[in-house]
């Protein structure tokens, strides 16, 4: 079976017979077979990084080849899925007992893939306490299932992959610095389809199967113009349904179903990259990086935070809670004291200098 640079599964397939071709002819995908060659011939941990359906998946599948080959273990999980309270019990192990529901011994991620590797899809969807729990696990080399009072070794590689640029997690909290650069060791990225044009038609023609079939010059025009915001998976789709619609006959620019990106960018040239396009994450993201903003802003203080938010502090908690920002901002101890006070509605400072006897000069907020 051949694959290509697309994501096709949930999870990575647990045969050997995959021959791995990573289609393309551009410069930056010539860049990712090399990484990807070096990285398979090594035990250091993987980092993957590109936008949804340019390939992550099956770029780790190509780094995993060497180990299946061996016989080792390749597990694989979509963090996204894991609950945040079932976290430890999911990747570490528990034993009968440990709680409330544990009626059997349970085998974690970490220890099923004890010799072989883990692959991580989506790891930024961890809460940040939840990332210090398995950086300590990595650190270490030991996992301690729940109600187990002894700590066994393991030995993992560990390959990774998210969506988003891990700098950009890293400045709103959303990621932990050390636990990047631990997984670090090589780093590879995947272009979007609309920074390589010139691999559009090489993915058509692999799409298409039959070496038989042709696509017009205007329907191959067509493709190489459109900007791909669903980027190899979505050139799958339209090809598989542009083959069914032509029945045979060559594929025209009328049997192309191409949806619209959603972030056009009028005037720009197919192939160069898009300065002004509009990013676009999830609202859960959007509410990550606004509160981690804020929290940075006033220093931590919660009651300044939720102020200038337009919410309560009982809300505040509980988003900072389940976004799992409670660990990368805590309270001060003074939750009064503040190095900025949030503007007041009227556009001027809400605070007020205060001097509480007995102490030095402070800023405290005006009480509503």
């Amino acid at each position: 079976m051949s694959t290509d640079i697309l994501c096709v599964g949930r999870g990575l397939p647990s045969n050997g017979d995959f021959t791995f071709e990573i289609l393309g002819n551009t410069a930056a995908i010539e860049e990712v077979r090399r990484l990807v060659g070096a990285a398979s011939s090594s035990n250091v941990n993987v980092f993957i990084t590109g936008e949804t359906g340019t390939g992550k998946e099956l770029v780790a599948n190509a780094i995993c080849a060497v180990f299946r080959s061996r016989g080792s273990p390749i597990v694989a999980q979509n963090c996204a899925a894991v609950p945040s309270e079932l976290f430890e019990s999911q990747f570490f192990g528990h034993r009968r007992g440990a709680f409330t529901g544990a009626l059997s011994n349970h085998t974690g991620l970490v220890e099923l893939a004890d010799g072989g590797i883990l692959f991580l899809d989506e790891l930024d969807s961890l809460t940040i306490a939840n990332q210090a729990k398995l950086l300590r696990v990595i650190d270490d080399g030991e996992v301690r299932p729940l109600g187990c009072s002894e700590s066994r070794r393991v030995n993992v590689r560990y390959i990774a992959a998210m969506n988003s640029d891990p700098r950009d997690l890293i400045e709103t909290g959303a990621l932990r610095e050390d636990l990047y650069y631990r997984l670090a060791g090589f780093e590879i990225h995947i272009p979007p389809l609309r920074e390589r044009p010139e691999d559009v038609p090489v993915l058509a023609r692999h799409f298409l199967g039959d070496p038989r079939r042709r696509i017009s010059r205007r329907a191959a025009e067509e493709l190489r113009r459109f900007s791909w915001p669903g980027n190899v998976r979505q050139l799958r789709n339209v090809i598989q349904a542009a083959n069914a619609l032509a029945a045979g006959e060559v594929i025209r620019r009328s049997h192309l179903r191409l949806a619209r990106d959603p972030r056009p960018v009028k005037g720009h040239g197919a192939g160069q990259p898009a300065p002004h396009r509009i990013a676009i994450r999830s609202l859960k993201d959007a509410e990550r990086h606004t509160i981690a903003a804020a929290l940075r802003f006033y220093g931590g203080n919660r009651s300044h935070t939720a102020r200038v938010l337009g919410i309560d502090r009982s809300t505040l908690r509980r988003k900072i809670r389940e976004l799992g920002l409670d660990a990368f901002m805590p309270e001060p101890a003074n939750g009064r004291e503040v190095t900025r006070a949030p503007p007041g509605i009227d556009g001027r400072e809400s605070g007020r200098l205060d001097r509480p006897r007995g102490h030095g000069r402070r800023f405290v907020l005006d009480r509503p």
